[in-house]
C-alpha cells in the first residue's frame, strides 16, 4: 500500500550483475527528506509520471560505477 504523504523507503533495482561471482551488492543510503521520485512500476500504480530527481540520479550513477545491484533509500523524515 502506498501513502501519498509519507515515504519511508525507496527500492531501486539496477541492471548490474557482478561478473566475478553471484553476490548481490546493495547500497543503502539515509537521506533527510523523500524525493519526488517514482520508478516506473510504482508510478504506474500511483498513476503519476515516473522519474528521478538529481539526488537519486547521482546515487544511481555512483551505484553503477561501483557495480551495486540495488539501492535502498531510507528517509529520516517521511512526510512529503
Amino acid at each position: 500500500r502506498f501513502d501519498k504523504k509519507n515515504r519511508f523507503c525507496l527500492y531501486i533495482k539496477l541492471g548490474n550483475s557482478n561478473k566475478n561471482n553471484n553476490t548481490n551488492k546493495s547500497l543503502t543510503v539515509l537521506l533527510m527528506n523523500p524525493s519526488n521520485t517514482f520508478p516506473k512500476d510504482i508510478a504506474k500504480q500511483k498513476k503519476c509520471k515516473p522519474g528521478f530527481d538529481q539526488t537519486i540520479r547521482n546515487l544511481i550513477t555512483f551505484a553503477n560505477e561501483k557495480e551495486y545491484n540495488q539501492i535502498v533509500v531510507l528517509n529520516t523524515f517521511s512526510y512529503r
